[in-house]
Protein backbone atom coordinates (compact mmCIF):
# COMPACT_ATOMS: atom_id res chain seq x y z
CA UNK A 1 0.00 0.00 0.00
CA UNK A 2 1.28 3.16 -0.93
CA UNK A 3 -0.83 5.20 0.90
CA UNK A 4 -1.14 7.66 -1.81
CA UNK A 5 -4.79 8.16 -3.62
CA UNK A 6 -5.15 5.57 -6.75
CA UNK A 7 -5.48 7.71 -9.88
CA UNK A 8 -7.35 4.91 -11.37
CA UNK A 9 -9.87 4.12 -8.83
CA UNK A 10 -10.58 8.04 -9.34
CA UNK A 11 -11.49 7.65 -12.55
CA UNK A 12 -13.47 4.94 -12.04
CA UNK A 13 -15.39 6.48 -9.39
CA UNK A 14 -15.88 10.08 -11.63
CA UNK A 15 -16.64 7.62 -15.07
CA UNK A 16 -19.18 5.74 -12.89
CA UNK A 17 -20.73 9.67 -11.22
CA UNK A 18 -20.77 10.68 -15.17
CA UNK A 19 -22.79 7.88 -16.44
CA UNK A 20 -25.58 8.20 -13.68
CA UNK A 21 -25.29 12.27 -13.71
CA UNK A 22 -24.23 12.25 -10.06
CA UNK A 23 -23.09 15.69 -8.91
CA UNK A 24 -19.40 15.78 -7.73
CA UNK A 25 -18.35 18.12 -5.45
CA UNK A 26 -15.09 17.90 -4.44
CA UNK A 27 -11.63 15.53 -4.90
CA UNK A 28 -9.45 16.20 -1.52
CA UNK A 29 -5.51 15.87 -2.27
CA UNK A 30 -3.28 15.22 0.16
CA UNK A 31 0.10 17.16 0.30
CA UNK A 32 2.07 15.42 2.97
CA UNK A 33 -0.37 12.86 5.56
CA UNK A 34 0.59 12.98 8.82
CA UNK A 35 1.12 9.32 9.10
CA UNK A 36 3.26 8.38 6.24
CA UNK A 37 4.13 11.86 4.49
CA UNK A 38 2.58 10.64 1.52
CA UNK A 39 2.07 12.96 -1.68
CA UNK A 40 -1.45 12.67 -3.64
CA UNK A 41 -0.49 12.68 -7.61
CA UNK A 42 -2.02 16.19 -7.67
CA UNK A 43 -0.95 16.66 -11.54
CA UNK A 44 -3.10 13.45 -12.23
CA UNK A 45 -6.06 14.37 -10.34
CA UNK A 46 -6.19 18.10 -12.21
CA UNK A 47 -5.47 16.18 -15.27
CA UNK A 48 -8.53 13.94 -14.71
CA UNK A 49 -10.88 17.41 -13.58
CA UNK A 50 -9.91 18.69 -17.34
CA UNK A 51 -10.90 14.98 -18.63
CA UNK A 52 -14.16 15.19 -17.28
CA UNK A 53 -14.64 18.89 -17.41
CA UNK A 54 -14.59 18.74 -21.06
CA UNK A 55 -17.40 15.97 -20.91
CA UNK A 56 -19.54 17.78 -18.65
CA UNK A 57 -18.42 16.70 -15.01
CA UNK A 58 -16.52 19.35 -12.83
CA UNK A 59 -15.54 19.32 -9.52
CA UNK A 60 -13.59 21.49 -6.87
CA UNK A 61 -9.73 20.37 -5.95
CA UNK A 62 -9.09 20.81 -2.34
CA UNK A 63 -5.83 19.93 -1.47
CA UNK A 64 -5.68 19.36 2.47
CA UNK A 65 -1.70 20.65 2.57
CA UNK A 66 -2.17 21.07 6.53
CA UNK A 67 1.53 18.74 7.36
CA UNK A 68 3.36 19.00 3.33
CA UNK A 69 1.94 22.70 1.95
CA UNK A 70 4.63 24.30 3.65
CA UNK A 71 6.81 22.21 1.65
CA UNK A 72 5.83 24.72 -1.31
CA UNK A 73 8.86 26.72 0.34
CA UNK A 74 11.50 24.27 -0.60
CA UNK A 75 11.00 24.33 -4.23
CA UNK A 76 13.49 26.72 -6.14
CA UNK A 77 12.02 29.90 -8.04
CA UNK A 78 13.57 28.25 -11.00
CA UNK A 79 11.90 25.14 -10.65
CA UNK A 80 9.62 24.04 -13.99
CA UNK A 81 8.05 21.06 -13.91
CA UNK A 82 9.88 18.54 -16.79
CA UNK A 83 12.19 19.81 -16.86
CA UNK A 84 15.70 17.58 -16.56
CA UNK A 85 17.88 20.64 -14.33
CA UNK A 86 15.13 19.43 -11.24
CA UNK A 87 16.92 16.05 -11.34
CA UNK A 88 20.11 17.97 -10.96
CA UNK A 89 21.48 18.81 -7.32
CA UNK A 90 20.86 22.60 -6.13
CA UNK A 91 23.57 24.83 -6.40
CA UNK A 92 24.81 26.78 -3.71
CA UNK A 93 22.89 30.29 -4.29
CA UNK A 94 24.53 32.48 -1.49
CA UNK A 95 22.68 34.02 1.72
CA UNK A 96 19.66 36.60 1.99
CA UNK A 97 18.16 35.08 -1.62
CA UNK A 98 15.46 32.87 0.32
CA UNK A 99 16.03 29.52 -1.51
CA UNK A 100 15.43 26.55 0.48
CA UNK A 101 17.67 23.26 -0.59
CA UNK A 102 15.16 21.13 -2.00
CA UNK A 103 17.93 17.97 -2.65
CA UNK A 104 15.27 15.65 0.24
CA UNK A 105 11.98 16.16 -2.16
CA UNK A 106 11.64 13.45 -5.17
CA UNK A 107 11.04 15.30 -8.35
CA UNK A 108 7.54 13.84 -8.77
CA UNK A 109 6.73 15.25 -5.12
CA UNK A 110 8.29 18.35 -6.21
CA UNK A 111 6.05 18.41 -9.10
CA UNK A 112 2.74 17.78 -7.59
CA UNK A 113 3.56 20.53 -4.82
CA UNK A 114 4.12 22.72 -7.58
CA UNK A 115 0.76 21.56 -9.20
CA UNK A 116 -1.19 23.30 -5.96
CA UNK A 117 -1.24 26.66 -7.25
CA UNK A 118 -3.75 25.01 -10.12
CA UNK A 119 -6.36 23.69 -6.90
CA UNK A 120 -8.89 25.58 -6.10
CA UNK A 121 -8.31 25.65 -2.28
CA UNK A 122 -5.41 24.69 -0.11
CA UNK A 123 -5.03 24.43 4.04
CA UNK A 124 -2.05 25.09 5.40
CA UNK A 125 -1.30 24.16 9.03
CA UNK A 126 1.45 26.78 10.48
CA UNK A 127 1.77 24.74 13.81
CA UNK A 128 3.20 21.27 11.85
CA UNK A 129 5.80 21.57 9.40
CA UNK A 130 6.16 25.62 10.06
CA UNK A 131 7.51 25.21 13.24
CA UNK A 132 4.95 27.79 14.57
CA UNK A 133 3.59 27.29 18.09
CA UNK A 134 0.17 25.54 18.62
CA UNK A 135 -1.72 28.09 18.81
CA UNK A 136 -1.68 29.41 15.55
CA UNK A 137 -3.11 26.29 13.66
CA UNK A 138 -6.35 26.06 15.72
Amino acid sequence: MEARLDLNDLDKQLQASLEKQQAVYAVVSICGSTEEGAVDPLRGVLELRQKYQAQGLSFVVHVDGAWGGYFASMISRDFRPGDPKNAEPPKQTGRGDGFVPDASLRVETQEDIYAMRDADSITVDPHKAGYIPYPAGS
